[in-house]
């Protein structure tokens, strides 16, 4: 649940520190969202149901990223906003993919499936203060039904991730290029999983990661090479990532049901290099 994910975003966010516009998109281009401090620019308003390629442009100075979420059970955003802040459980608020951890003047780009209904664009990374952003204001309401940018047909990914608990696994090692990840939420639990996928810096490992990890300061050991949001059991996104050369880690985010730690610390992450 979005209430119990803010630790675990606040332990990865807080050292990668440095609303809708109505805009329409050409059918064949992706939704181009640009995020900065506190806000979403170039949301639309109105959503055909389907698949969308959505790319997330950071032109802010701290690290953002666009949860969507559906709103179930007649639910508004005051009462997504209410929930929040009491911190309450939301059923009625269901997650369908997004684009995760967007470095400052980075962008990255996931394909989403989006069923009738409403919903709202969110950002979970904190600011200064530890805050999240979406209660800064960093929040958007739109409509998914039969109008604004049109759909395209459900993309062919070149490689599967299954994410269980507590594995995340490739159907095949990843290669260098341009790749169009399936990513699939296997839990038999029903949890809900995240996918970030960093490119640790040359010379590093994967211990200084998890030590970043574990106590964020200044700039971290990798950059971000791709990210989707949660997904629920049983559902897929994509995400699109070009793979440079180096060693890599995946990792998921999301936190325990049970001590509310994050996932990758249960063990949930895998290590993987490129050859050139």
């Amino acid at each position: 649940m979005p209430v119990r994910r803010l630790a675990a975003v606040a332990l990865f966010l807080v050292a990668c520190q440095g609303g809708g516009s109505g805009a329409s998109q050409s059918a064949a281009a992706p939704i181009r969202i640009v995020a900065s401090e506190y806000a979403f620019v170039g949301v639309p308003d109105t959503l055909q149901t389907g698949w969308h390629d959505i790319m997330v442009v950071n032109q802010g100075k701290q690290l953002h990223m666009a949860v969507f979420a559906r709103l179930d059970s007649g639910k508004t955003f005051e009462d997504y906003r209410a929930a929040l802040i009491a911190k309450t459980p939301m059923p009625w608020l269901r997650e369908v993919g997004g684009v995760n951890a967007v470095l400052p003047g980075d962008s990255l780009t996931s394909v989403i499936n989006f069923p009738a209904g409403s919903y709202l664009t969110l950002c979970y990374a904190t600011d200064s203060t530890g805050q999240a952003h979406v209660l800064d204001g960093m929040a958007s309401v739109f409509t998914v039904a039969a109008a604004g940018p049109v759909a395209s047909a459900e993309p062919i990914g070149d490689d599967t991730v299954a994410l269980t608990s507590y594995k995340i696994g490739f159907a095949s090692p990843p290669a260098r290029g341009m790749h169009l990840f399936r990513v699939e939420d296997h839990d038999s639990a029903a949890i809900n999983h995240d996918l970030v996928i960093v490119r640790l810096n040359d010379g590093k490992t994967a211990a200084d990661a998890a030590a970043w990890l574990a106590a964020p300061h200044d700039a971290p050991p990798f950059t971000v090479a791709s990210g989707t949001t949660g997904i629920e059991r049983g559902a897929h996104d994509y995400i699109r990532a070009d793979l440079s050369p180096g060693n890599y880690l995946a990792l998921c985010f999301m936190p325990d049901n049970g001590d509310g730690k994050p996932h990758y610390v249960h063990g949930m992450t895998t290590a993987f290099t490129v050859g050139s």
